[in-house]
């Protein structure tokens, strides 16, 4: 895609207008990024990094059998074109613009190991700032208690593409259902699994055969776009919240479950450490092993005491790493600090 000429008109005549002390692009994915760079202001501009595109991309398809990319598309897939290995291409596409941005960028802003050494290793000259993200309110004030929670359910996380890894979870529930036939696994965000054959995307498509091949069918719930006080409502009649994504950089749904004092465990992924240390603040596995994952998630059934205190480092160290006054000092900081220079 070329150049967006009126866009840079506009945003022209508005920093002309407005005179900003600084820019600060939220997300490197988009067009919009580019276009504040071409424009090339008169004043100082930060990328805030969220997810890293280009990363997302070299892991989009993980563990998708390749026959299912050739020959498990939908009629809808190939009238719009729009299967997986297109939406990887796109995402491929979008991580080569990410990383014309970063490239051009002299600062930026971001909150994991992951994130610096991604911006450090697309441009070595790139001058890196850290923030933490403050989370929504919600789930500020509430607290789980081990009491009010179904023994063996899980909330997991919103899974309609490969990178949210949905397709690695259900493996796991199979191994779990073997030892808790009662298990259950909530996945929230709408995903779209009861369309029929002609208008199905080819993900669902390949979720609805691993159910009825791991026998799970009865074992995942999918629930509709949630807003924040029904996501905490489930999360707080959960055993644990369950992270299993191929890829994330700074998990705001690892983060709000942990501020929560719900327990949590996540696939060892992307910035996901800086979020939870294993064995105190969390557990984590490595993706593809999913037996380690069923037998860290069956400790948490069966280990109250491990609960409490996962439930306990785990609020702690979230309620500080998202402190509302906290991260607002340090972004006025780090703001000046860049005008500064």
């Amino acid at each position: 895609m070329g150049r967006d000429k009126a866009l840079e008109e506009k945003l022209s005549k508005i920093i002309s207008e407005e005179k900003p002390d600084l820019i600060d692009v939220q997300g490197v994915e988009f067009s919009f990024g580019e276009s504040v760079m071409n424009v090339n202001p008169p004043c100082p501009v930060a990328v805030t990094l969220q997810g890293m595109a280009d990363g997302i991309a070299d892991i989009y398809l993980k563990g998708v059998p390749l026959k299912e990319l050739l020959f498990g598309r939908s009629k809808n897939d190939n009238k719009r074109l729009s299967g997986l290995i297109e939406r990887k291409v796109m995402m491929k596409i979008r991580g080569l613009k990410s990383n014309r941005i970063i490239k051009k960028a002299k600062y930026c802003i971001g909150r994991t190991h992951y994130d610096k050494a991604e911006a450090l290793r697309i441009n070595p000259k790139i001058k890196y700032h850290s923030c933490n993200r403050i989370l929504r309110n919600d789930f500020y004030s509430v607290q789980w208690n081990i009491e009010n929670a179904n023994p063996h359910k899980l909330f997991g996380i919103r899974s309609e593409t490969p990178a949210k890894g949905l397709h690695y979870a259900i493996k796991v529930v199979a191994k779990l259902k073997e030892k808790y036939p009662d298990v259950l696994l909530e996945v929230p965000g709408g995903f779209r699994i009861s369309e029929d054959d002609n208008h199905i995307a080819s993900y669902p498509k390949y979720i609805k055969k691993l159910l009825e091949e791991y026998d799970v069918k009865d074992n995942i719930v999918f629930l509709p776009s949630l807003n924040p006080a029904e996501i905490s409502e489930h999360m707080l009649s959960s055993r644990a919240f369950w992270q299993y994504s191929v890829m994330e950089n700074s998990p705001n749904s690892l983060a709000e479950a942990q501020v929560m004092g719900v327990p949590t465990v996540a696939s060892d992924v992307g910035g996901t450490s800086s979020y939870s240390q294993d064995g105190v603040s969390g557990l984590l596995y490595e993706l593809e092993n999913t037996d380690e994952c069923a037998e860290k998630i069956s400790r948490i059934f069966e280990d109250d005491e491990l609960c409490l205190h996962l439930s306990a480092k785990g609020k702690q160290a979230a309620t500080e790493r998202h402190d509302v006054k906290k991260n607002t000092d340090t972004l006025v900081s780090v703001y000046r600090n860049i005008i500064s220079q």
